[in-house]
Formats: C-alpha cells, structure tokens, sequence
C-alpha cells in the first residue's frame, strides 16, 4: 500500500497468513492462505473555530477526541470535547454540538 493511499478516507490493510503442512517423507504440501479486510472508519476533519484553536491532535480515527479552546476575550459556545463515534445511522460522526467563539461583552 502506498503512502497516499494509507491517507485516504477509508484505508485497507491485508495481511496474508500462510501455513504449510508436511508430513514425511511425503513431497506433497498444503497451503492455506487467509485474507483479512480491515477498514478503518473515520470522521471528517475538524476545523478549529473562528477565533479559536484545536488543543494537540485532532484524528478522525473511531473513538478519537478533539479538543477546542478560543482565543483570548472569547469564551467558548459548544463543545470543546467531541469524540469520533458511529451514529445512529451506522455512520461516522462527531459527539456534541459545533464549537463557536463568541467575544466577551463589555459592560
């Protein structure tokens, strides 16, 4: 698999297993080849929010969790953990609600 390809939405990996049996002195052999898929489900990406900024990591692997925080003199509206989870409909999808920065107001 290429590199590019490993950076798609969905990826797949096989993995080939092999086992050869033999008894002596027979010249005669078994093969068993076994093939798994796996695909590895993601989220979209994040974007950070305006005026705000996403905390280390954000991955879009199942269970991954992205953390938000708003730049200075704007506090946060939303989430600031969402959490990569299937949804209701067997789809792939961020927990929470959108996350926003909203500026302070001055009294």
């Amino acid at each position: 698999m290429s590199l590019a390809s490993a950076r798609t939405q969905t990826a797949r990996f096989v993995v080939q297993l092999k086992h050869y049996v033999a008894t002596a002195p027979s010249i005669y052999f078994t093969v068993l080849v076994f093939y798994i898929f796996f695909i590895v489900r993601r989220c979209e990406s994040l974007l950070p929010p305006a005026n705000g900024f996403i905390v280390g990591q954000c991955l879009t692997e199942y269970s991954s969790v992205c953390h938000m925080q708003c730049n200075a003199g704007y506090v946060a509206n939303g989430d600031k953990y969402r959490v990569c989870d299937v949804g209701p409909n067997n789809v792939m999808e961020w927990t929470g609600s959108p996350w926003q920065c909203i500026g302070k107001t001055v009294h």
